[in-house]
């Protein structure tokens, strides 16, 4: 026994890293132990019931996991009745059913036969507080068939077991919460309508979203050479160069440089270089610590791309007054939109009036700005 906990140890704290590897881990346990199932589950304590927040299962349980489910793994389990059970709450336990239930208890009796028609036997129960009104549970089930009862030996590396299944617990939730956190900062600056290059302080792209790709794949302006951003003009390139040099710097005074590159061209391209930054790390950690420079790029016909769904609720206007607006911060004229939507230019002169009274403005330049201030406007950039 000893000599598998030792060999099983580095596996167990590879799972806080690699959460994939939970399966391999229960099935090298199931294995040794020679019983039919082993899962993991972290359970909530609420109104005096465990709600199951998360669980990883062997090979054999999640190839079943559907019948489990149906049949055992939900809210009519008595085993997640804190009112039926004698379950410990605080500190580290090793239980059997009969430990927690009474020997006449109906459900008891009832979950033992739904139990062994899924050829589930006797079970150990390894539960221990995580955290306060959280609980941690490893339970495993000897096939149905088989009458021999767990060993001592087998209880105590359960309790063996214990503190290092909690340490790796600890680092897998937070290693999910942080991968979580990237996931969505990626998704949300991932479809941001503006282009964003990270780059190093060579000009290497160190990571950049879908917008920024989609740029350089069709710009003429901008070339990739080995992952590094090029400007096609050798003299544009010089500019960006120093816009570059300037940030990682940190001169003049951390303010943002801009240019336009291509200017009388069908898709002129606009750059902000912005301030470089150091990612932090610990001071505890010796490593060489580089920068990244924030380049933000905008095609200059892009349009803002206001939602007249939005611009209706927000200021009250009708879904044709709200078309109109949105129309006149794209560019669009008078003229223009009533052509473009079939209709006289008187009439659309007379939906501007009323547009004009429900947001209080009185001139198309402060119906834009409003317009272009709106939480729709700035949601309209993601």
């Amino acid at each position: 026994m000893d000599h598998f906990f030792n060999r099983i140890l580095p596996d167990l704290y590879q799972c806080a890293m690699q959460p994939g590897q939970w399966r391999n881990l229960l099935d090298k346990i199931r294995a040794h132990f020679g019983v039919q199932n082993v899962s993991l589950q972290m359970y909530q304590v609420r109104d005096d019931h465990l709600r199951q927040q998360w669980s990883v299962r062997d090979s054999w349980s999640f190839s079943h996991r559907a019948l489990h489910d149906w049949v055992v793994n939900n809210d009519r389990n008595p085993r997640l009745d804190l009112n039926l059970t004698a379950r410990p709450q605080a500190g580290v336990c090793v239980l059997r059913d009969r430990d927690i239930f009474s020997p006449d208890c109906p459900e008891y009796i009832a979950l033992h036969r739904r139990l062994h028609a899924l050829g589930l036997g006797q079970e150990l129960l390894l539960s221990l507080e995580y955290d306060p009104g959280r609980l941690l549970s490893l339970i495993m089930h000897k096939p149905a068939a088989e009458r021999v009862d767990f060993t001592r030996a087998q209880e105590r590396f359960l309790y063996d077991l214990a503190p290092h299944l909690q340490q790796a617990v600890e680092s897998f939730e937070n290693t999910l919460r942080l991968r979580q956190q990237v996931e969505m900062l990626s998704h949300t600056v991932g479809n941001l309508s503006t282009g964003l290059l990270l780059l190093d302080s060579v000009g290497k792209i160190r990571w950049s979203n879908h917008y920024a790709r989609r740029i350089l794949l069709r710009s003429s302006h901008l070339t990739l050479s080995r992952e590094r951003v090029q400007c096609v003009s050798g003299e544009t390139h010089a500019e960006f160069c120093r816009l570059l040099e300037c940030a990682v710097r940190g001169e003049p005074n951390g303010r943002r440089g801009i240019m336009t590159i291509g200017n009388g061209a069908s898709r002129p391209l606009q750059l902000l270089v912005a301030p470089a930054y150091t990612p932090s790390l610990s001071d505890e950690v010796s490593m060489e610590k580089g920068v990244i420079v924030p380049v933000y790029l905008s095609e200059r016909n892009d349009v803002l791309g206001l939602s007249p769904a939005d611009v209706a609720t927000l200021f009250g206007l009708t879904p044709a007054e709200a078309r109109l607006a949105t129309a006149l911060t794209e560019g669009a004229s008078l003229a223009d939109y009533a052509n473009q939507q079939g209709i006289s230019v008187g009439t659309t002169r007379i939906q501007l009036k009323s547009v004009f009274s429900k947001t209080k403005t009185s001139r198309q330049s402060d119906l834009i700005k409003l317009l272009c201030m709106s939480v729709s406007a700035k949601a309209s950039l993601l």
